[in-house]
């Protein structure tokens, strides 16, 4: 009996040994887009991560940002301005939507990484909102938009193209078409 307790203890410590020394199966890292971006990582790629720093200059949220190759990774909800991701060294392909079109980009990535985005041309819009309450302004086309546009005027900037649009407010709702371009005006009143 005594030697198959000493066997035991042996087993016990060989496991309770290796469980301490073995790296961390994955990495949870806030990302500023209002979320968390899981990382499994290998023992080999736990220490060779970098830092992939990004610059949304689009003038929208990114909804996805795809890197494929070494390692495959999707951010989603890229804010505009800069976020940073951790990623492993390699060869990836970049691909994400801005201006209404696919852009994609082929990098060799050794040590940490600034990408910039294409910046889209912009429309500035005027809206004059004279419906005596708040609007919300849903725009589907080159990018999408949710603005609430208090009484009065607003300045709202966008991705200039042809938008689908909905406006909920005190007069109902209303459905239809535009197309942002330059500087323009838009005024919202009740029938």
């Amino acid at each position: 009996m005594s030697k198959f307790r000493q066997i035991l203890v042996i087993i016990l410590v060989g496991i309770l040994t290796s469980a301490w020394t073995l790296p961390p199966a994955f990495t949870v890292t806030p990302t500023q887009s209002d979320g968390l971006s899981i990382t499994a990582l290998s023992p080999q790629a736990a220490s060779g991560t970098i830092r992939f720093m990004v610059n949304n200059k689009t003038g929208a949220v990114l909804d996805r940002l795809v890197l494929s190759g070494a390692k495959a990774y999707t951010f989603y909800s890229v804010p505009m301005g800069k976020s940073t991701f951790e990623i492993v060294k390699g060869k990836y392909k970049i691909e994400y939507t801005a201006c209404g079109a696919r852009k994609a980009k082929k990098v060799t990535i050794q040590s940490n990484y600034k990408f910039n985005t294409v910046s889209c041309p912009m429309a500035k819009i005027n809206t004059i909102n004279d419906t005596g309450g708040l609007l919300t302004l849903i725009l589907t086309g080159p990018s999408q938009y949710r603005f609430t546009i208090p009484a009065g005027n607003m300045r709202i900037n966008v991705i200039k193209g042809t938008y689908k649009f909905t406006i909920y407010g005190v007069c109902g709702t209303t459905t239809g078409t535009m197309t942002a371009k330059g500087r323009m005006r838009w005024n919202f009143w009740c029938r």
